[in-house]
Order: C-alpha cells, then sequence, then structure tokens
C-alpha cells in the first residue's frame, strides 16, 4: 500500500500535468509547449527530489525512534550505522571520537554513535541537489535499500532525468535541446514503466523496510 506521501507526490504531479502538460498533444509542439514541458520536469523533479528525501528521513527516525524507546534494533538501523561507520555519511573526525570517549557506558557510547550518525545524515540531507544515482545512493544505501532489488531501467531513467534536470535548468534556450510535451508525459505516466511506476516500487519496498 502506498505511504500518505507518496499520495502527495502524485497528487501533486498530476496538478504539474494538467498546469503544463495539457491534451490533447500537438502533432508540432510550439516554443511554449515546450517551455511548458521544461517547466514540468524542473517542478516535477523538485516533487520528486523532496519525496525521496522525507522518506528516507522518515525511516531513519522510526528506526532510531525504536531503539531509544524500546532498543529494537532492525536492519534499518544496522544499515545506518555501517554506512556512518563506513564513512558514507561523510568522514567521521577525531572530534566525533573523543566524544564516545567521556561516556564510560556501552549503552551511552551506543546512543551516541547513532546521534552523531542522524547529525552528518541530517547534513547530507541538507546538502543534497539532485535525483541522480549517485544522490539517491547517498540517500537510500543508508536506510538499507539494496540497488539489485530495484529495476534497473528505472534507475537509468531517473538517473537520466536527474541529468536532463541539470541541462534544463541552467542552459539557455540556444543551448538546450528541448523535448516535447508528449514525450515528457510518457516518461512520466507509462504504468508499468516510467519514472512514476518506479517510485511506487520504491515507497512499497521502502515502507516494508524495518
Amino acid at each position: 500500500m502506498s505511504t500518505k506521501r507518496f499520495i502527495v507526490l502524485l497528487r501533486r504531479l498530476t496538478e504539474l500535468e494538467k498546469h503544463f502538460l495539457p491534451q490533447p498533444f500537438p502533432l508540432v509542439a510550439k516554443e511554449q509547449d515546450n517551455d511548458n514541458a521544461r517547466a514540468f520536469q524542473l517542478l516535477a523533479h523538485a516533487e520528486i527530489e523532496s519525496y525521496i528525501e522525507d522518506i528516507s528521513k522518515t525511516k531513519i527516525l522510526s528506526a532510531i525512534g525504536k531503539w531509544k524507546n524500546s532498543k529494537q534494533v532492525g536492519n534499518v538501523l544496522l544499515c545506518f550505522i555501517a554506512c556512518y561507520h563506513a564513512g558514507d555519511l561523510d568522514d567521521q573526525t577525531l572530534e566525533d571520537f573523543d566524544k564516545l570517549k567521556s561516556h564510560p557506558k556501552v549503552k551511552k557510547k551506543v546512543e551516541e554513535i547513532i546521534d552523531l550518525a542522524a547529525t552528518k545524515y541530517n547534513k547530507l540531507l541538507s546538502s543534497n541537489h539532485g535525483i541522480k544515482l549517485d544522490n539517491l545512493k547517498k540517500l537510500l544505501l543508508p536506510i538499507g535499500v539494496n540497488f539489485d532489488d530495484l529495476d534497473q531501467t528505472w534507475l537509468t531513467d531517473i538517473d537520466n532525468f536527474g541529468k536532463e534536470r541539470g541541462s534544463c535548468a541552467h542552459q539557455n534556450k540556444r543551448a538546450y535541446q528541448p523535448k516535447d510535451p508528449k514525450t515528457v508525459h510518457m516518461l512520466f505516466t507509462t504504468t508499468t514503466t516510467g519514472i512514476i511506476a518506479g517510485l511506487a516500487f520504491l515507497d512499497t519496498y521502502i515502507n516494508k523496510l524495518k
């Protein structure tokens, strides 16, 4: 079953589609049509980026809450701490470990490590700007997502969409080769493939992580 956050995302993408990709599509796209398609790409990218950041943070906070409230340890928390110690949440500093030395009890040390990891993950979220494959790995590996479980075509599509957003946002009209509205629409709304279908699978997958 879809999470409430995913339903919010779908609702917003539907709104953007109505605003910028109205049907029927023109046989020959005009300049305004291409501008609308470009606007849709930029705004849809922002919504998807926000969604992925939100569900990642929610999953981490839930895992940390279970530990602090009842000392339950699940795969999400184990992956989170493993990524922290591997340096995937940013490089650890001597200051981090100096803080741990001041607490003799193992229980306190574990809580300290979790808090330090959470701080670094929050910084990672704040500095994230994109949904390319590298961005997704930084956000999703720490919560236990196995990228081999995800559709590889979808990963390629969303990586390309992330790269496309960069060109779309930072190149002027002459330098950027726009996609027509129909092409952009198909990329998102194909029922069995496409970006939305992949996000739906990811939403269910993350929701099941413990």
